[in-house]
């Protein structure tokens, strides 16, 4: 039940539920209706940190179209919120997310973390969703920690830092000549992917900032490279 409410929560059961290996499993939260967008308002407006990821149609910031939007507030739970699947899926209109959502996505007194926080951020601009502060970038911190790793990436971070098997890509959209765009992919699937891109930050952040510690890099972070993002 919610809290002080007496509701009980549009969240539990029936959950998706991730298991990308034996050591890893969350819960994932489908925002598709007003209520539930509506319920993540709320968790948004007691949240300490947010955590986030888009799906898109692109991998460049400013041509992709906006497939789906996910957040994490805490550790082992998870939210999706569909907005341009295709194929007659049911999606929210982003109209309704944005004004549900706006508030806390740039209220300064909330963090906001990810995984590649310039790609997502200008994505959501364009998308007329303005995310601030960013204070913290998976991406970024891993490099800083060491400028010659090639393991920059979402999965290998997490398989390297917490010894858990992400869900890749292209087990949902293909390869080659036979890869789709994740606008096609149901949405079903795409939950507990985009959920776990955007709750295992949160996992990575305490890790990253020790190691930053340890290699007497977390004041340029801090000072210089999170600010130039």
């Amino acid at each position: 039940r919610q809290p002080g409410t007496g509701q009980p929560s549009l969240f539990n059961p029936p959950p998706i539920r991730i298991s990308a290996s034996p050591r890893y499993s969350i819960q994932t939260n489908l925002v598709d209706s007003s209520q539930k967008l509506f319920q993540l308002q709320q968790e948004f407006s007691n949240a300490k940190v947010i955590s986030l990821d888009t799906e898109t149609t692109s991998t460049d910031p400013m041509q992709a179209e906006l497939v789906g939007i996910s957040f994490a507030i805490r550790e082992n739970e998870g939210w999706y919120i569909p907005v341009g699947h295709s194929n007659g899926q049911k999606n929210l209109d982003l109209q309704q997310v944005r004004e549900f959502l706006q508030p806390a996505l740039s209220d300064p007194n909330i963090p906001k973390i990810g995984h590649n926080l310039k790609y997502d951020s200008l994505v959501l601009r364009r998308h007329g969703l303005e995310v601030k502060p960013l204070s913290f970038d998976i991406m970024l911190a891993a490099w800083l920690i060491d400028p010659a790793t090639h393991r920059l990436g979402l999965k290998e971070l997490a398989e390297l830092e917490l010894d858990i098997r992400m869900t890749h890509i292209e087990e949902l959209i293909g390869s080659g000549r036979g890869q789709r765009s994740m606008a096609e992919v149901a949405i079903a699937d795409v939950a507990p992917y985009a959920a776990a891109d955007a709750e295992v930050p949160l996992r990575l952040q305490p890790i990253l900032i020790r190691r930053m510690e340890e290699h007497n890099a977390l004041q340029i972070f801090k000072e210089v490279e999170m600010p130039l993002v």
